[in-house]
């Protein structure tokens, strides 16, 4: 996967999920994480809700193989994970957690549509 390609999923990745909440601001949010103004090599949050689901185990698996991928090419050069057991408040701290640790890029699946969309909007 090339930089500009790089680039472009996660720039797509950031986009859909947070005009998935379905508010204004934050498509401002996405517009923030398309400037590219970011250099590799990347740190990339993976805020899980709840990982005991086969389907989110399998999820989990990709992501990991991705960025171990992405890691040999230089573009990436952590993967930090998180799993709020279920508890959407749980999840919007440790998203908070990765914003204030400067992660590049945050996958999400969310526990709710609404409760993220405060700390989407700081992202």
């Amino acid at each position: 996967m090339t930089k500009s390609s790089f680039f472009a999923s996660a720039s797509a990745l950031c986009l859909g999920l947070l005009l998935s909440v379905g508010a204004g601001s934050q498509a401002n949010a996405a517009a923030k994480c398309i400037k590219g103004d970011r250099k590799a090599p990347y740190t990339i949050g993976w805020a899980n809700i709840y990982s005991v689901p086969t389907w989110m185990k399998q999820t989990q698996g990709t992501i990991e193989a991705e960025v171990e991928t992405l890691k040999k090419q230089g573009l990436v050069d952590k993967l930090v994970v998180t799993d709020a057991q279920g508890d959407a408040n749980v999840q919007i701290q440790q998203i908070q957690s990765m914003i204030d640790s400067d992660v590049d890029a945050i996958i999400l699946i969310a526990g709710s549509s609404t409760a993220p969309a405060r700390v989407l909007a700081d992202a």
